[in-house]
């Protein structure tokens, strides 16, 4: 058989932890963080960081219909609106109007997890550290790949105001469709900010009711018991998964691989040194650079 002889160095999940550990230091997570912790908890925070950050792209920029601007100093306040209004739209970084907190691996955007909303200051005095000086009055938006939409200006009081979810329901109902819940017109768990902040401190998962009479679930993914974001769990899981399937794939397939290297290399050498690579859009690779052999492998299903 064309195989019987293929011996193959194969480590996908310490190539993974390579991968990540690369990645969370390019996004400044403290390097004790990145040595004591394990991959699962590595690619939880790398998920949970890429949440946070609001990516450099051309976006539309949408008004809810009752946008209003603080009567004291209204003018200064639309000025820095506008500004963060054209940087969306011209594809700036916004990243310095986030919370420095953004930077602390123990922070968790209840917010961002719950409902997907982000949060900017609005202040044009920048920090020693590339942020924004924190403002009293903040923008509330949601954020999908092509569009900003923001919601109002409110202090930071109204991290747990209902209020939120259902001028996205007014303005923008698309937002929330995949989240309604047929079924349900009601719930019984308390919706007033200080039930809401105390379920959020508790780590719960929770569904929403708005003033409509839907029920949603938490378009932000919800909380999980650790208190990160339950897609972040899910993410994680799924790429470790995902990449020992391939490993797998590779060492249960000798016949196949042989074949393919027949087709590239013009001969099936005797022993292969693969390490994993993940490109832009989450194609897995399997490089071999003494043969300068790449494998393509498919796509990991949650990049």
């Amino acid at each position: 058989m064309l195989h019987d002889e293929l011996k193959i160095e194969i480590d996908f999940k310490s190539d993974l932890r390579r991968i990540i550990n690369s990645q969370l230091k390019s996004l400044n997570v403290e390097k004790e963080f990145i040595e004591k912790n394990n991959l699962e908890i590595l690619l939880i925070q790398y998920h949970n960081q890429k949440l946070r950050r609001i990516s450099e792209s051309k976006r539309n920029v949408y008004f809810s219909k009752g946008f209003q601007y603080p009567k004291e100093h209204i003018d200064e306040f639309r000025s820095i609106v506008n500004a963060i209004k054209q940087k969306f739209e011209t594809g700036e970084d916004v990243n310095p109007h986030l919370s420095q907190r953004i930077m602390n691996v123990d922070y968790n955007d209840d917010l961002l997890h719950e409902w997907g909303i982000h949060h900017l200051h609005l202040n044009t005095e920048m920090k020693s550290n590339g942020f924004i000086k924190r403002s009293s009055e903040l923008l509330y938006l949601v954020i999908d790949s092509q569009n900003s939409y923001f919601i109002n200006i409110y202090d930071h009081k109204e991290f747990q105001n209902i209020e939120l979810l259902e001028i996205i329901e007014e303005n923008w109902p698309f937002l929330l469709q995949k989240y309604l819940l047929n079924d349900l017109t009601s719930i019984s768990n308390d919706q007033s900010k200080k039930g809401i902040r105390k379920s959020r401190k508790n780590n719960s998962f929770n569904i929403y009711a708005t003033s409509s009479g839907k029920v949603y679930l938490p378009r932000g993914g919800g909380l999980n018991s650790a208190g990160s974001n339950v897609t972040s769990l899910e993410y994680a899981e799924v790429v470790i998964d995902e990449i020992q399937y391939v490993e797998n794939f590779i060492l249960n397939n000798k016949e196949k691989l042989a074949l393919e290297l027949i087709k590239q290399l013009g001969s099936c050498p005797d022993q292969l040194s693969l390490e994993l690579k993940i490109e832009n859009g989450g194609l897995i690779q399997a490089i071999d650079s003494n043969l300068n052999l790449v494998l393509e492998l498919g796509n990991l299903s949650c990049y």
